[in-house]
């Protein structure tokens, strides 16, 4: 209004200049006013238009406090690294030390794209990223596991001597929609734990199927981006700080990053059975990689008997070069992910008992099966983590199992 209001009085001083013959002094003065007022309204209106999406190049970065704690440790390793303390354990900061979490340099659409359906909105890194650092990196969202609903049991395990944060697995679950999920992080991929996690998580927040080629791409391309966010303003500066309390200068973890991290899924949807309608419960699986789905049914002997297992149906199938999913949003290895996965629609029975489990356990679970064994039965009615864990530590002393992390998740079908 204001700018409108000099550009009116500009041209009514130039036509007074004009016609009462004030001068040139005047006439010029009134033109000045004239193009101020007009170059202002422009930039009005440049500043009332929809920003156009473009990379954000640099913008203030954000500064938060980290408190003190214990140790921490990062859940990487490098192809081949021997086992052992991790490179990277490194002492908490002091609780006066600060971090700057730089924006980030991806579009600025990135809040649509992963809050789109199917994608889980409840951690975002924009939002996580203002009070990420207020927390120790072990107690992050990112490391948190979902409680166990009505019907289902949850175990995960470390590898003998490593702590959760370590884990390199992770599962969700959505009992709303009957949708579940177990990743197992690969080991030498680099921070594979978040994009198990993530891609866990996503699974179970989906309504149904992937519709399409193009659908499953967005997803995968979608949880991508949310591996990449963290890892840009959480992991990186949350690294930097500690490395900056010991007058060390920031690391460069871009090529580790561009590499990315891998990860194989298992998950499920559940339909339930309708006794009015006189349909039995429908399970529709999608898997790629070496995680498993079991079917288990109660046997007449009040045990249990394999009606059905999948992708693998031998213990013998597992190897050490899974097919995976990787942060890495390339064409190819998009492409690559589809073509690889599997699926397969089985009908159940009320009673049911479905397992979805990591590598590790599932071979050992298969094994067990196939050698006519009595050591897997009891393995599925446990409801006690401590159980499962003593059972667990059991196996690998006795050498039946390997040291890895152990994840399974048991859904009663109903």
């Amino acid at each position: 209004m204001l700018s409108l209001f000099s550009i009116v009085l500009a041209i009514s001083g130039i036509f007074f200049a004009i016609f009462s013959w004030h001068g040139p002094v005047s006439l010029l003065f009134s033109i000045v006013v004239g193009l101020f007022g007009t170059r202002m309204f422009v930039l009005w209106l440049g500043a009332t238009q929809p920003a156009q999406k473009n990379p954000v190049t640099a913008r203030p970065p954000w500064v938060r406090s980290i408190p003190a704690s214990d140790t921490w440790h990062l859940p990487v390793l490098a192809p081949g690294r021997p086992r052992g303390p991790h490179p990277h354990s490194i002492p908490s900061p002091d609780p006066a030390m600060t971090a700057i979490l730089p924006q980030s340099s991806y579009p600025l659409d990135y809040m649509q794209q992963t809050t789109s359906p199917g994608i889980d909105s409840s951690y975002n890194p924009h939002i996580a990223a203002t009070i990420a650092m207020n927390v120790p990196i072990d107690e992050d969202p990112m490391f948190q596991v979902d409680e166990p609903v009505p019907g289902t049991q949850c175990f995960i395990l470390p590898k003998e001597g490593e702590l959760m944060f370590e884990c390199q697995d992770r599962y969700a679950l959505n009992g709303k929609r009957g949708r579940y999920a177990v990743a197992n992080g690969v080991a030498g991929s680099f921070v594979p734990g978040p994009w198990a996690r993530i891609i866990c998580k996503n699974f179970v927040e989906r309504g149904g199927d992937f519709a399409s080629e193009e659908e499953f791409k967005s997803w995968l391309v979608a949880c991508s981006q949310q591996w990449h966010m963290w890892m840009e303003q959480r992991w990186v500066p949350t690294m930097n700080a500690l490395r900056a309390r010991d007058g060390d200068k920031p690391g460069d973890w871009s090529e580790e990053i561009l590499q990315g991290a891998q990860a194989t899924l298992i998950g499920c949807s559940v339909l339930p059975g309708s006794p009015v309608r006189k349909t039995k419960p429908a399970i529709r699986v999608f898997a790629i990689g070496d995680s498993e789905f079991f079917l288990f049914r109660p046997h007449p002997d009040n045990g249990w008997m394999l009606v059905k297992c999948f992708p693998y149906t031998g213990s013998h199938q597992f190897g050490s070069h899974p097919n995976t999913l990787m942060t890495l949003p390339q064409a190819d290895l998009l492409e690559r992910a589809w073509v690889l996965h599997q699926t397969t629609s089985i009908n159940a029975q009320p009673g049911d008992r479905i397992i979805l489990a990591s590598a590790t356990l599932a071979q050992w679970l298969l094994r067990q099966v196939e050698q006519n064994t009595s050591i897997w039965v009891p393995f599925l009615n446990i409801t006690d983590p401590k159980e499962f864990e003593y059972r667990m530590r059991h196996e690998l002393h006795a050498g039946r199992i390997q040291d890895d992390d152990l994840t399974v998740l048991s859904i009663a079908v109903r």
